[in-house]
């Protein structure tokens, strides 16, 4: 990532300087001019690129935005009657929380790549809003910039040219969408998305209770007044066995081909599904708990097989056809039998 230097249109004491270098002359400058309160060290976080490492500006600029305010009662009527989350204490914890304190969506990214806003503008500030390819008017093949971008729109109010807002969508706007947009509804598919929404479950990992089922919701709340999912299921996240995120470029985890190879994918389910993951919480992963389940479980009802098979060769044993129901009169028997139903009586999957 290339550094980035202040333009003209900073003080003349820092232009053509890097971000980072120019900390001191600003201080330097506040100092002199008897604007400084205090000085001190403190130490806090700070942002950097998640790909590189390199630090980063923030600088406010423009943009689009969603007024959750003006829907969040609605949001949260619609996740206390209608939707249901496993497990249940996210309903009225983590999600009806971050919804609490949801702040308005900023919708817009200053990027080339992705879905444009399909707002024109004209000089007079007038925005005109296009909602289909149909009202666009325009043979275009490829809705992207920079075709999208040489369109020019007469502006519905005052008639003036309209140029096209330079901004694109937020990836999770699109995400958003998915519901209705994977079926290209309204303009497709009407009666399928119809009986279709509201989707019976939703499934992911615990951050989405701020990320994909938020802006799910959001959406769905907006154009069609109801939450977009019945059930909600999530998980927490796998982390490396002393607590980091698992990562690639660290290497701090276990080959799965090579564990499954080892274990047996039984294993590994009965390990993960018996695990906190399961309440949405992190769990470190340890092998050496999975190979505790495998030889308490795994292991155990494998030998129990190879226990009957080697004596029912040894007498001549043979299985009998489908449909088949013995005469059961040992009480061990009847006692396993009866447990079997009872579980499965239960409902447990």
């Amino acid at each position: 990532m290339k550094k980035e230097f202040f333009n003209e249109k900073a003080p003349e004491f820092v232009r053509g300087i890097y971000f980072k270098d120019a900390e001191k002359l600003i201080k330097k400058d506040l100092t002199a001019r008897g604007l400084i309160f205090a000085k001190q060290q403190h130490q806090h976080s700070y942002p950097h690129c998640w790909r590189c490492g390199t630090t980063l500006y923030y600088n406010a600029i423009p943009a689009w935005f969603m007024n959750i305010q003006k829907i969040k009662p609605g949001l949260q009527e619609t996740n206390d009657k209608e939707i249901n989350w496993y497990p249940d204490h996210l309903k009225h914890g983590r999600y009806q929380k971050s919804v609490e304190a949801a702040p308005d969506w900023n919708i817009s990214r200053n990027r080339y790549w992705g879905n444009p806003i399909p707002i024109w503008k004209c000089e007079d500030g007038h925005n005109t809003v296009i909602g289909s390819v149909k009202e666009l008017g325009q043979d275009l093949q490829d809705l992207h910039r920079p075709y999208i971008d040489e369109v020019v729109l007469k502006c519905k109010e005052c008639g003036k040219e309209a140029h096209r807002v330079p901004e694109i969508f937020d990836s999770w706007f699109e995400a958003g969408s998915m519901p209705f947009a994977e079926y290209h509804y309204p303009f497709e598919n009407k009666e399928t998305f119809e009986s279709r929404f509201p989707a019976q479950f939703v499934a992911e990992y615990i951050a989405q209770t701020r990320a994909w089922f938020y802006v799910m919701h959001v959406m769905g709340y907006n154009l069609f007044g109801q939450a977009p999912f019945e059930n909600v299921v999530t998980t927490g996240n796998i982390l490396a066995e002393d607590g980091q995120k698992m990562s690639k470029s660290k290497n701090n985890f276990p080959d799965p081909w090579i564990v499954i190879e080892k274990y047996g994918v039984d294993a590994l389910r009965f390990y993960l599904m018996n695990s906190v993951v399961m309440q949405a919480d992190n769990v470190n992963f340890s092998e050496k708990d999975l190979a505790v389940t495998y030889r308490k479980n795994i292991l155990i009802l494998w030998n129990v097989f190879n226990y009957f098979v080697t004596y029912a060769n040894e007498a001549g044993w043979e299985p009998k056809g489908p449909g088949y129901k013995p005469e059961l009169t040992n009480v061990l028997d009847l006692w396993i039998i009866a447990k079997t139903q009872e579980l499965v009586k239960s409902g447990y999957r």
